[in-house]
């Protein structure tokens, strides 16, 4: 588990070296990741990521039912976790679970770092996987609000 996921699909020949430095001026720019880049703007299948991703020694975990503190959720807003295809969801044995789409984001470690001031113990997730927890966990609230101020600028 060496290669950073940019040297993986440029290995498995999906993206050029040209594309990769593409791809990270737009992730830089937009400020989300690399990998959401990548997949939402159709550079790679999400078949083809996978099976690249799982050949280069990252497999796919279940991440479902994967048991979650609030209290570590207080401290992340949906939009960086959609951003980033990345959610912390607890602490365990010392470390903050990490479930992402991309094992390599280095913003995001730092994030965890910095925030919870311990490191990540990552669990790769798929991309929709990753963000169907996060909205299924950060999202309710941010209907909440949505819904609130919509309600709020209704004229009578």
């Amino acid at each position: 588990m060496n290669l950073s996921i940019p040297e993986i699909l440029v290995k498995n020949n999906f993206i050029t070296p040209e594309e990769r430095e593409n791809i990270a001026a737009i992730a830089l720019r937009s400020g989300i990741s690399f990998i959401k880049v990548v997949l939402n703007f159709g550079y790679v299948s999400r078949k083809n990521y996978e099976r690249a991703m799982i050949e280069a020694g990252y497999p796919f975990q279940q991440i479902r039912k994967e048991a979650y503190d609030d209290n570590v959720l207080s401290k992340i807003d949906l939009k960086f976790a959609h951003d980033h295809l990345a959610l912390p969801i607890r602490i365990e044995n010392g470390k903050l679970v990490t479930l992402t789409a991309d094992p390599c984001d280095e913003l995001f470690g730092d994030f965890i770092r910095v925030t919870y001031d311990i490191e990540p113990e990552i669990i790769v997730a798929t991309d929709l996987d990753s963000t169907w927890r996060s909205h299924k966990l950060l999202g309710d609230k941010c209907v909440r609000w949505a819904l609130f101020e919509l309600l709020n600028r209704d004229v009578d």
